[in-house]
């Protein structure tokens, strides 16, 4: 799978979310899971393009939005996201 990881859903819009804390973050994501499902990507190879590109200003954004997609992917979903593929 390769994805630049903005969201383009019009009923999930990440950046109106509060990403801000780990029990925050764990809101949201049981939110997004219940009402979109879970992807059945588990030990799938993920290569991240022009991965929070938009955010690249915005220090402490950049971090949630890491943040968010780190615990969704490798936490919930037990997905490999190739981090060395975004530099």
């Amino acid at each position: 799978m390769v994805s630049d990881f903005d969201q383009g859903d019009t009923d999930f819009r990440l950046g109106r979310q509060d990403l801000s804390t780990a029990a925050s973050r764990r809101t949201v994501i049981d939110g997004f899971l219940t009402s979109h499902g879970t992807p059945k990507l588990s030990g799938a190879d993920i290569y991240p393009v022009g991965y929070g590109m938009k955010y690249h200003t915005d220090t402490s954004h950049y971090e949630r939005f890491n943040a968010f997609w780190t615990e969704l992917l490798e936490g919930r979903v037990k997905a490999h996201v190739d981090t060395t593929y975004r530099r």
